[in-house]
């Protein structure tokens, strides 16, 4: 039986309380299909965290409302980088409660997707899907999408931790003639390093190969796009600890790692950034830099009971870095990729 619904435009920044109440129902359930055991993120975690995220990029979002305009049955985005220009690319989402799958929402979701995208001079559509909803990836399929990345969410146990691996590590780099200092930040970087983490963003950017079968676009790290990263990430009061290494001899950042978590689930610690600067990699600084990261955790977030990382598969250096440390396979996520001639194809096969 086809379900009865309206497809209307959705703004979260400008909203009515109803509106966003009926989104935070939409998007908890969605969570909890994906993670279980997670505890519920609140309503105002979920408002500030777009309103950061809303800063980064130009969205359009439309929601689907049953006959009664009292359920919010999906949700459905597409947006850009307002920071990477002569971009191709439009990201988009498409959530839809469990039991209203396989009725046409999707497609109607899509539909307004690709004029969205194509109305911005967009030519490809990318999206994501998790092998918790199988539903993601089977949609994805059918319209002609094609998997071009896979990466994997991994997970570290604190109580399973081998603690004599910190304690390895903590003697690294173990080369006589390279030394370094270990420090950290707290919260926000600050003012007076923000050129030097720009620089460094871009050089470990610029040295990261080209994925095969991926649009690529070329990335322009500055202070400016640093900051409104900042911003997304300490959004809805998150907390973080970055750990950075200096390079003893020049005094010039090498490598950092960060956590971040929530104070209203501090069980659960999200693995940030982690990366060391092309020439000084193979000399233990990542290790040591996580060694240093998780004897503060240890020591200061008493309530920490795991950590979760997000992973490339090509990233094969931080891969080998947390298999060694205990974690493991937590959830996958794919990156799809279609042009919008291939969609608009698969849509017009539905209209026959």
């Amino acid at each position: 039986m086809q379900v009865d619904f309206s497809i209307l435009p959705f703004s979260p920044d400008s909203a009515g309380q109803r509106e966003i109440n009926a989104w935070y129902v939409l998007k908890t359930a969605m969570r909890r299909e994906v993670l279980p055991e997670d505890p519920v993120f609140s309503c105002n975690e979920l408002v500030q965290n777009r309103l950061a995220f809303d800063n980064i990029y130009e969205s359009r979002d439309w929601v689907a409302w049953d006959s009664s305009e009292d359920v919010m049955l999906g949700h459905c985005m597409a947006y850009t980088s307002r920071t990477l220009l002569n971009n191709k690319t439009a990201i988009f989402a498409i959530d839809v409660l469990r039991s209203y799958r396989c009725q046409g929402l999707g497609n109607a979701f899509l539909r307004l997707i690709t004029k969205a995208a194509e109305t911005s001079g967009r030519t490809l559509l990318r999206g994501y899907s998790n092998d918790r909803c199988a539903a993601g990836a089977a949609f994805l399929e059918r319209v002609g999408a094609v998997a071009v990345l896979k990466s994997h969410q991994n997970r570290l146990l604190l109580k399973d931790l081998d603690r004599s691996i910190i304690q390895r590590w903590l003697d690294l780099p173990d080369e006589s003639a390279f030394k370094i200092t270990v420090k950290e930040w707290r919260g926000g970087i600050p003012e007076e390093h923000l050129q030097e983490i720009t620089d460094f963003y871009q050089t470990v950017y610029d040295a990261e190969p080209q994925t095969e079968g991926s649009e690529r676009e070329r990335y322009r790290y500055t202070p400016e796009n640093v900051l409104l990263g900042e911003k997304k990430c300490l959004a809805g009061g998150r907390k973080r600890i970055i750990v950075y290494a200096m390079a003893d001899h020049n005094n010039k950042l090498t490598g950092l790692t960060e956590i971040t978590w929530s104070p209203s689930r501090p069980s659960i610690l999200s693995q940030g950034y982690t990366a060391v600067l092309p020439d000084f990699r193979g000399k233990g600084i990542g290790k040591r830099l996580k060694a240093e990261m998780l004897e503060r955790i240890l020591r200061e977030l008493p309530q920490a009971e795991l950590i979760r990382a997000g992973n490339n598969n090509s990233n094969s250096a931080i891969l080998n870095i947390n298999t060694e440390l205990g974690f493991r396979h937590f959830t996958a996520t794919t990156t799809w990729q279609a042009t919008t001639e291939t969609v608009k194809k698969y849509l017009a096969s539905k209209d026959e």
